[in-house]
């Protein structure tokens, strides 16, 4: 009777709009450019008050789940949504499905094969987040511009009979990585990795504040190196309408990793990695991968110390004297009647 009795407590209890300042934060993540007749996935980012926590569309519980309405998709066609695996807490009274304090939600959309410009869609949400003490309710609108690629038009066919379709001239990307020179262990490396491309086409800046993508890097093998900093020249800043900015990079691109070199190394490092650029144009944008890989010479060491002394007992070699008497703390006493 004492559960029914809570329960009954619970399902009476009030749900406050949010107030004094609490309310959720979401933000839709517009990444890269959406292809005709192809599917586009952007996603909405939710931040929820440090201590509360929002509920999973599937919750099983009494609370409320996230709701997103969407009020104009521009065309597209939402095919399927990706939500986050939730934190399933379990009482005496019921199961709840707890998400937060941050998560994003992946909505996957089919771009119609006509489409062209910015897509702009929008919607309104509610969020239910709680805590021990009681839940309030939080509400708001949003709105994303997507922006679609140009599509490559066919080749003309040429005079009288058709024949075979030329190759298009699609852009390529290639990677060149090497070392300044040797390192010496316990030093610093400088790897300088170069993308050439091809005229009249740009990559672009790791910052990019658009929606194109900067080439990305996976280090497959370092044997030992860590990365330490990343060096980007300064890009072109391309404003392509108001409130839409790329940060664009022209052929050649440089840029230069720094690594730490372990202290007990010797020989020759191998490295590996693999990458991805998007690589575009005014009209149209291209996805390249591939591989690099270098090697890194560690400096030998110094030549012998000469420990050699003279008939009086003293070393020949003053500077390895001096050392050897900080070490061992003990008193240099140097013979000036000697050739040394």
């Amino acid at each position: 009777m004492r559960v029914l009795a809570s329960l009954l407590v619970l399902l009476a209890a009030p749900v406050l709009f949010a107030q004094g300042g609490l309310s959720v934060d979401v933000e839709p993540l517009v990444e890269g450019k959406a292809k005709p007749g192809q599917e586009y996935t952007m996603k909405l980012h939710f931040i929820v008050p440090d201590g509360y926590h929002a509920y999973h569309k599937d919750n099983p519980g009494y609370s409320l789940p996230v709701n997103v309405e969407w009020t104009s998709l521009a065309g597209l066609e939402l095919v399927k949504e990706d939500w986050p695996e939730p934190h399933k807490k379990k009482d005496e009274i019921s199961e709840e499905w707890e998400l937060g304090p941050i998560f994003d939600i992946a909505y996957t959309f089919k771009v119609p094969s006509d489409a062209t410009g910015t897509l702009t869609i929008g919607g309104s949400y509610e969020v239910q987040f709680c805590d021990a003490e009681g839940c309030y309710m939080s509400e708001g609108d949003f709105s994303a511009p997507i922006a679609v690629a140009a599509s490559v038009a066919p080749p003309s066919p040429g005079p009288g009979l058709p024949g075979p379709k030329p190759a298009p001239n699609l852009p390529k990307v290639e990677a060149d990585i090497s070392f300044s020179g040797p390192a010496q262990p316990g030093g610093e490396a400088v790897l300088k990795w170069t993308f050439e491309f091809t005229e009249g086409y740009h990559l672009y800046h790791m910052d990019n504040p658009g929606y194109s993508l900067p080439p990305t890097f996976d280090w497959k093998e370092l044997s030992g190196l860590k990365l330490k900093d990343t060096k980007w020249p300064e890009p072109i800043k391309h404003e392509i309408e108001e409130g839409w900015v790329e940060w664009e990079h022209a052929n050649p691109l440089t840029i230069e990793f720094t690594f730490t070199v372990p202290e007990d190394v010797k020989g020759e490092l191998p490295i590996k990695a693999a990458w991805t650029a998007q690589i575009c144009d005014e009209n149209a944008c291209f996805d390249r991968k591939g591989e690099a890989d270098a090697t890194l010479t560690i400096a030998t060491a110094s030549a012998p110390i000469n420990d050699a002394t003279d008939d009086h007992g003293f070393y020949l070699d003053f500077e390895y004297a001096l050392e050897k008497a900080r070490k061992e703390n003990k008193l240099l006493l140097v013979d000036f009647n000697g050739e040394n």
